[in-house]
């Protein structure tokens, strides 16, 4: 019970009356004084041991929680240190190769559609997030053409024409019935450059 108190009153934690009575028994019960004293040094010792951590002056805690709170603090500042040191310490003996990131291929596909009465056309699908891009006119030869790099992989797409109304294209077997009641082509692109079917 004795340490109980001293504890409260090194934490500051007793009210009013609690400190007279304490201070009464220090004066009453010389091991009482003697074990007072001995918690109080060793609670100066704990503090400086730990008095590099960079704790905020206005933490208050008991001072059992603040020796864990400050142990904590420094181990976490001690393992981010640590941690940034082995990032660095890695990229410099494991370089990271910038093309080996990009591990997304991509292919230059050709799109051509034959529609002369139109003076806009747009091609709208997956690989350009289903917003229009303009194609370009060829001439006067009615044919309309765009390159584009697209990622390889399965993608659905279809043509825009000027008064927003989309076809698939005639060229692509393969098809899908979209959400609108019309169709997108679908196309895979990679090695095999095979149209699914």
């Amino acid at each position: 019970m004795n340490e109980y108190l001293i504890s409260l009153y090194i934490d500051d934690e007793l009210k009013l009356q609690e400190k007279i009575e304490f201070v009464e028994n220090i004066h009453t019960d010389n091991s009482y004084y003697r074990e007072t004293i001995a918690l109080l040094e060793q609670e100066v010792e704990l503090r400086d041991v730990h008095s590099f951590s960079q704790v905020p002056n206005d933490y208050t805690t008991p001072s059992f929680l603040g020796f864990l709170v400050k142990r904590w603090w420094s181990a976490g500042v001690v393992t981010a240190l640590l941690a940034c040191f082995i990032l660095v310490a890695g990229l410099k003996l494991f370089p990271v190769n910038p093309v080996a990131l990009n591990t997304v291929a991509l292919e230059d596909h050709r799109f051509v559609l034959y529609f002369p009465t139109e003076e806009e056309l747009n091609i709208i699908g997956t690989f350009t997030n289903w917003k229009p891009v303009p194609m370009q006119k060829v001439g006067s030869s009615g044919y309309w053409n765009l390159t584009l790099s697209i990622p390889e992989g399965e993608h659905k797409y279809s043509y825009m024409v000027g008064d927003g109304e989309m076809i698939a294209d005639p060229t692509i077997p393969a098809r899908e019935k979209d959400d609108f009641g019309g169709e997108n082509s679908v196309i895979q692109l990679g090695e095999q450059n095979v149209p699914v079917s």
